[in-house]
Order: C-alpha cells, then structure tokens, then sequence
C-alpha cells in the first residue's frame, strides 16, 4: 500500500508494482506472485466489505475510497491549524518511515531512503507550522519531537524560543541548548534571524561561537578499526591454464586495490589472501576480517565463468553472487575495466549492509556515519547539510585519517556557507584546510582536489579554485561530482562555453541529479543569454527556495516580471537585509555585471 500511496496519481502499472515488490526476481515470477497477493487482498476485502486497491486488467491503485492507511492520512494533511490537527500529526507520523524495513536490494533501499527523508521534512514542514496554533502539552511534545527530527534547524530553535515567550529564562536556556549542539556538534552558531529573536524576547546579545574540528576521543576506535575489513581471496585451485589463471590472478589483485583506493574499505593485502586461498579459512577469524570475497573460474566453451561471493563472516550470510561471462581476450584486453566492474559491485554491496545494519541495531562504524553524511550532502536544505556534517564528524571522532570523511565535511561547510548566504570567511578558510588535509592523507583521490577548489571559489581565489578542479577532473575523469564542480568552476571563471561541455557530461553520468547540479547548469544557461533553458533546467530543482535569488534574475530577463517579484520575495524573506553592494559570491566582472542586470530587473537595490 505505500508504494501505490506515493506513487504518482496512486496508480502504478501491474509490472512496475511486481518488479519493485520482488526486485531482481525474474519479471514471470514477479508477476504471478502479485496475482496472489490480490487475489488473497480480494478475498480478504470481501469477508469485510472494506476496498483497500483499485484493480483493473493493467494497473493497480489507491483512491479517496479505498481503505486508508496511516500514510495516506498523513500524506492527505495539508495544513495544520489546531491543537487536535497537530495531535493527529504527531500521531501520523510515528518515526522513520517503514522503520522495521532493513535495506534489501539497491533500488529499494534507495527508494526507502528518499522517502524516509521526504516524509520526515514534510512532518518537520508542517508541525513547524502547526505548533503557531497551539500551546500547552501538545504543542510541547510536538517541540520535542521537532528537535529529536531536526536538531540543527534553526526554525525548530526558534519555533521553541517564541512557545517559551512568557519565559526570557528558559528562551535563554533553549537557545544556549541549540547554540552549544551546532558548537559542538557542527562548529557552527545559530543564524542571524535566532540571534535576533533572542534580543527581541530577551534583550540580551548572545555570544558568538567559535569554530573547532573535535579532537577524537581517546576511548574510540581510529583508523581501520572503525571501517569494514575486506579480505579478497584469488581462485584457488583453477582448471585454466597457466596463462589465463595468471591473468585471472591479476584480475583479482586488481579488484584488491581498487576497493583499496577507495579508502572507504581496508583491504588485506593480495600476499596474505594469496597464503590464505588454497586453505581453509582459519577458525575464529583471528585477522579479523568483516567481509570475505570468494572467486572461483569455470571453464564453460565458448568463455570462461567468474562466480564471484561476498559473505559478512559475523552472520555468515551471503550478501552477493555474481556470475561474469568473458573469453580469455576479453581478460586480456580489458582486464582493468572488469576489475572496475566487480570493484563496483562488492562496494555497493557492503555499503548496503553496513546502512540496513545501522538501521537494524543503530551502531555505527566511520564508514556508516560517511555514507548517511554523503546521502544528505546532496541536498540544498540547511537542516539536512547540518545533519550530514554531523555525520562526517562523528566518522572524524572514529577515524581520524579517513580522507573521504574529512574530504566530504569541508563539503558540507561549503555549501553551508552556500546556503547561509553571508560573510563566513572563518568557515572557509576551515573547509580549505579540511580538504588539503584530505589531500595530504590521500593525493590521488579526486574528491579532496574538488572540494579544494570548490571551498576556494567561495575564497575568491577563483583561478587556483579551477586549477585544484582541473586536478581533480584528471584522477577522476568519468566521476559526475567532480565534473560538476569542474564544470561549476568554469562558469566562475568565465569560461562559459568549457562549462557548458562539461556540465553536459556530468548531467550524462547522473541524469537523475540533486538540485546543486541543476542550479550550476541553469547558471551557465543564463550567462550564455539562453534565459528559457535556464528558467527550465531551474525548474527541475526539487527545492527551488535556496536558488530563489537566481531565480528572480533568470525570470526577470525572461521578462516574467511577476515571477521574478515572487522570487525575490522569496529571497527577501529570509534575508530581508540584504543589497546588491553585499553579494558575495565571486564571478569575473563581466558576469558578475550580467547577473546584476537579472537582479535589478528583478527589484533588487
């Protein structure tokens, strides 16, 4: 029922529905398997005079007769205006979405991802907004919950600041609370908007915090102790011959090193897996090792068949068998691209377990808290970059030289300061420093080069920003993030047409992309006068309220005025103090007039 209630329209096709419902189990399977489960739906609905599915010969649905669920009760509130609308919300929305549900395969665990965040800021959204309309136990609880879901959203502190207006004591101490969490937890201080109704409600003038990278706790674990241990054995024991069995060696030694240059994983060395191949496994897995990846050749004429498993040796459960088909010349000729392939696959699959068992149990390795932070750090909602910067750290606290954890917080302190929209020169100057310390730990990983050059753009330091891009493009030439930001950082230097290309080729690797990528598309559009791209490329932004002062330009040269109006006051909203004498961003003069003109037109001053 919750994959037909957030399906568009409520409907899905009968195949859509069994593919996702049975994901990977053949399409005939799939499909008989869902006739029985109507059929038993059916059945079940006629002994209670109750219709929980629309059914025809081709789709299956949901509607406003149908039997609702808690979802579809939730999903049908649009505003919430009253002490008992705001009980029902809270009631509606119990927690995480499907929260017993482990991740099983990679698109539904990707699906169940997104809808968990969805549905959490769609509650935030409106209970923020339904607490104005009530007061005493409800509207507290309500509050508490708010700050358990978003604990880094401004909105949330300052929702609970004017609940507690009759208190200046407790305004204070509610503040103090949410200022020390963003200090300790993210380096960060409360926005310019809390700062101000503190004074408002207290007439006092709170302190500034100061930016610091915790140190890690002695009591915690560091280096490979907190990431997964994968231990790769080679074939042992191969019916081909010498030569095919020497490169079919080589092929795994290559998948060895390239799930160790991710530095997400630490991988045993090829020299001890080779010792260990042609034995049995020793008892009490005294090295240590959380994954073992099993290989074994099958001759089968015309080719060859690897039969590659990746079993967690905690449980014992197999988590992936894959099966690859390839001539000898295949091996030969494109040995690394294979080796990519397989490297690839077993990464997905541990990434996946270690998320279904964070879920499950809610302990986390270093390696977790990077993958949660890297699922938000796409986002352009301040409250969801908090919360993954929050996850870098805590992966900082469990190991300290984990350069893909340091590489992606001076990220999220980017954008950050992207977001916020004001002088944060200290915060940058920190995200340069975390990102040349990635590099430091690991020079041939791209994404440390990117985010130098991506926190040096907000530096002003534009030509050195692309050359550290320019670097990262290089070691990772078909990697979608670094081209975007390559691409990105083009556009500030004024090199319209090469930004172009290369954000057409990001936009090719990750056609599904997060809004940043749409953002630095529909600016290049705009800077090439192409005002009708822009405003659609802009328009495929799921959250288009950061991007609104952009915006306001683009429509204004579109000369849709009223749009733009609409924008700018958008924009003024949240920042109703700013002028055009205060943008900060930097562009070559020639853009930097070209986007001005957008913004005058628009109404800003």
């Amino acid at each position: 029922m919750a994959l037909l209630d957030l399906a568009p329209s409520r409907v899905m096709t009968r195949e859509a529905l069994a593919a996702r419902l049975w994901e990977g189990a053949p399409a005939v399977k799939a499909n008989a398997s869902l006739r029985t489960l109507v059929s038993r739906i059916r059945a079940w609905e006629q002994g209670t005079s109750d219709t929980v599915l629309k059914v025809t010969p081709f789709t299956l649905g949901r509607d406003d007769t149908t039997l609702p669920s808690d979802l579809s009760r939730f999903l049908a509130i649009e505003s919430v205006d009253s002490a008992a609308s705001l009980r029902l919300l809270s009631e509606l929305y119990a927690g995480d979405f499907l929260a017993d549900i482990g991740d099983g395969a990679e698109l539904t665990a990707q699906w169940l991802a997104e809808q968990r965040t969805w549905l959490r800021d769609r509650f935030v959204k409106l209970a923020l907004a339904g607490v104005q309309h009530a007061s005493g136990e409800v509207a507290q609880q309500v509050l508490r919950r708010l700050a358990d879901e978003a604990p880094y959203d401004d909105a949330v502190a300052r929702a609970s600041m004017v609940a507690a207006r009759n208190d200046p004591l407790e305004v204070r101490a509610i503040y103090d609370r949410y200022a020390a969490r963003l200090s300790v937890d993210l380096g960060n201080a409360p926005e310019a908007r809390t700062d101000a109704l503190l004074r408002e409600l207290t007439n006092e003038t709170p302190a500034a915090a100061q930016f610091r990278l915790d140190e890690p706790s002695p009591a915690m674990a560091v280096s490979v102790d907190s990431i997964p241990r994968v231990l790769i054995l080679p074939p042992a024991d191969s019916p081909l011959p010498v030569p095919d069995r020497k490169l079919g060696e080589m092929l795994i030694d290559e998948v060895t090193h390239t799930l160790g240059r991710l530095r997400t994983f630490a991988v045993f060395a090829p020299h001890t897996a080779r010792a260990l191949a042609n034995s049995p496994f020793p008892s009490g897995n005294p090295y240590g090792a959380d994954y073992l990846v099993t290989a074994r050749f099958a001759p089968s004429a015309p080719d060859t068949r690897l039969c590659i498993a990746l079993t967690r040796l905690e449980t014992h459960e197999q988590l992936l068998s894959e099966e690859l088909r390839f001539t000898p010349a295949d091996l030969s000729a494109h040995h690394f691209h294979l080796a990519a392939a397989i490297g690839t696959r077993l990464a997905s699959g541990i990434e996946r377990t270690e998320r279904r068992v964070y879920r499950t149990t809610g302990s986390a390795n270093a390696y977790v808290h990077y993958l949660l932070g890297c699922e938000d750090v796409r986002s352009v909602d301040l409250r969801i970059i908090r919360r993954a910067m929050s996850h870098f750290r805590k992966a900082l606290k469990l190991s300290r030289d984990f350069a893909p954890a340091r590489a992606m917080l001076a990220r999220a302190i980017s954008v950050e300061c992207l977001l916020l929209d004001r002088d944060e020169r200290a915060r940058i100057e920190k995200a340069i420093a975390l990102a040349r310390e990635a590099t430091d730990l690991d020079p041939l990983d791209p994404n440390g080069h990117r985010e130098v050059g991506h926190a040096l753009i907000y530096a002003g330091a534009i030509d050195e920003a692309v050359e550290s891009l320019r670097s990262a493009a290089q070691l990772g030439p078909h990697s979608a993030d670094v081209l975007f930001q390559y691409g990105d950082g083009l556009t500030h230097q004024g090199n319209i047409a090469e930004a172009r290309q290369v954000l057409d080729k990001a936009l090719a690797l990750n056609p599904l992309a997060p809004d940043l990528y749409y953002w630095a598309s529909a600016s290049v559009d705009y800077f090439l006068g192409d005002y009708a791209s822009a405003s659609a490329t802009a328009g495929h932004m799921k959250n288009r309220g950061p991007a609104a002062r952009f915006i306001a330009a683009v429509e204004a040269m579109n000369g849709n005025l009223d749009e733009a109006a609409r924008h700018r006051d958008i924009y003024l909203a949240e920042h109703p103090d700013f002028r055009l004498a205060d943008y900060l961003f930097p562009f070559k003069p020639r853009e930097l007039e070209h986007y001005f003109e957008g913004l005058r037109r628009a109404g800003f001053v």
